[in-house]
């Protein structure tokens, strides 16, 4: 299902792409097949969202591919409720250098949502240049992946 999504994303005409996985099983491979969308030709604005999806470190190191598209120009990722170990961290870190070294507009937000019987989680922006990161998370988790992604230059 991922590749006949991608190979939707790779139309010469198609200029943004918005596509919501919300909680859907497509694991590291289904990730891997979507980053074939970033060599399209014409597309300029990609919306990825997978919130709670199964995505672990290769699935993290296949979204920074997307970084790496000359066509993209905007990229919004929605990780809300994945679970990338540090590996998938700095590969997140490294999509972030990527956007500063080619003005990429990168907005990604990660978090890990609390159990509903401890305190809500507070929400919690960290702008950086070319990048908006959002986390709402009371969970050292997200902070290590957060300091990760702050203190990559």
């Amino acid at each position: 299902a991922c590749l006949g999504l991608a190979a939707l994303g790779t139309s010469r005409t198609l200029q943004a792409y918005h596509l919501n996985l919300d909680y859907n099983p497509i694991g590291d491979r289904g990730l891997l097949a979507l980053c074939v969308m970033g060599h399209s030709r014409a597309l300029g604005t990609l919306h990825l969202s997978l919130k709670g999806c199964e995505m672990g470190d290769l699935g993290a190191l296949a979204l920074t591919r997307l970084g790496e598209s000359k066509v993209i120009h905007t990229l919004h990722l929605d990780l809300m409720g994945v679970s990338p170990t540090e590996v998938g961290a700095t590969a997140l870190a490294e999509l972030r250098a990527r956007a500063d070294q080619r003005s990429l507009s990168l907005v990604l937000k990660l978090g890990f949502h609390a159990p509903e019987h401890q305190q809500r989680p507070t929400e919690i922006t960290l702008t950086c240049p070319g990048v908006e990161l959002v986390y709402m998370s009371n969970d050292p988790r997200v902070m290590t992946i957060a300091n990760s992604l702050a203190n990559a230059e």
